[in-house]
């Protein structure tokens, strides 16, 4: 777990916080059933989505960015997808011919041009974009031989060196001379008065 949060860190976070809470804002307005959100009582793909947003943060806690920024994308694309197919089935109600002769043509008119759209779209995208810029602007990106700049997480505990390296570091670190060996003890589970 980090034990220290980068500025990045804490944006990835409270993207993810407010994408998640961005499943309980209301996100269709319907006349007769008013608004619904995004869980829409555990049927609607907010779910998902709100499963994407939980384990962004455990990926965040855990200094995996560029998996929270994959998840990210992930719920990005199905909110997309049920956003368009939303719009879609709206600006087809709204341009199905109504009959003449209806005396009630009027009233449904009203009715199909009161749905909508509300606000919870806006915490759902922002977050996911939130998640998706901290995630990949928060490791360094090597393109072709250019090296980046170190994390700013990276410390002397997890240095680039190899393994084999650490290890000589620590023996030779370690090495005493024949004169300061410890005394051999007097046996194994004796005691010494």
């Amino acid at each position: 777990m980090i034990e220290r949060f980068s500025t990045y860190d804490k944006v990835l976070l409270g993207g993810a916080l407010i994408m998640a809470s961005g499943t309980l804002f209301p996100i269709v307005k319907m006349p007769i059933v008013g608004s619904m959100n995004y869980i829409a009582g555990g049927k609607g793909d907010g779910i998902v989505v709100l499963g994407r947003a939980i384990a962004i943060v455990l990926a965040g806690l855990y200094a995996y960015r560029r998996t929270a920024a994959a998840l990210g994308v992930a719920a990005l694309c199905i909110m997309g997808h049920t956003l368009v197919g939303l719009l879609a089935i709206l600006e087809k109600a709204r341009s199905a011919p109504v009959p003449k002769n209806n005396p009630f043509s009027g009233l449904g008119n009203i009715l199909i041009n009161s749905v909508g759209i509300e606000w919870g779209w806006l915490p759902l995208i922002g977050g996911a974009l939130a998640v998706i810029v901290a995630g990949l602007l928060s490791t360094p990106i090597k393109i072709a031989g250019i090296a980046s700049k170190e994390p700013a997480f990276q410390s002397a505990a997890f240095s680039t060196e190899s393994a084999d390296a650490a290890i000589a570091a620590y023996i030779d670190s370690q090495k005493r001379s024949p004169s300061t060996k410890a005394a051999p003890s007097p046996g194994f589970g004796k005691r010494s008065i």
